[in-house]
């Protein structure tokens, strides 16, 4: 590793421990009335409205909690979640939160996997961190970034108010949203 992508990995890694540290005082109150605004603004976004195939994902404690989203919408149009296999994330078909039949390494509940990613409309993709240019600080693991550096989406990232910053660090290998929705 030389010494700049060192010194990138040690400033992803200080803003990680951050917003986790933020994340762990915002209240019950805040994350549902944020939660309900992006929400809102998904519903209404026009690439939302006119999509038929959408990438949306269920929410570990600490992200928004976007599953009436998927409960109103998963009858309507195509929705798919992401599902961990080894080092990638494929996507799975999903038929609502009661659909899900497994639960991956981290506690978050799964379709099955498809043998394949299908067409996209759009991608609604969480984080820890967004910047004014679209970039996203994940996680650390690169799930979201392998992903979606192999299809053509439209993507939007969906966070709380405080998690969107001025600058996040980022890599060339770090995939950026073409918007952010915040609360």
């Amino acid at each position: 590793m030389d010494a700049q992508a060192g010194h990138l990995d040690i400033a992803k890694a200080a803003l990680r421990r951050e917003m986790r540290g933020f994340l762990k005082t915002m209240s019950a109150e805040a994350s549902a009335a944020q939660s309900q605004t992006i929400m809102e603004k998904i519903e209404a976004h026009p690439a939302f409205r006119s999509s038929g195939a959408v990438l949306l994902f269920c929410p570990m404690a600490d992200e928004p909690q976007i599953q009436p989203l998927i409960e109103r919408w998963h009858r309507r149009k195509r929705l798919y979640l992401p599902v961990i296999s080894g080092e990638m994330l494929k996507v799975g078909v999903c038929n609502g939160m009661q659909g899900l039949s497994r639960t991956n390494a981290f506690g978050i509940p799964e379709p099955e996997p498809l043998p394949c990613t299908p067409p996209l409309d759009i991608a609604i993709v969480c984080g820890l961190a967004f910047d004014l240019e679209g970039n996203r600080l994940g996680r650390g693991r690169g799930y979201y970034d392998r992903l979606l550096q192999k299809i053509d989406v439209y993507k939007i990232g969906v966070c709380f108010d405080f998690q969107v910053l001025p600058c996040v660090p980022h890599a060339p290998s770090d995939v950026p949203m073409n918007e952010v929705i915040c609360g």
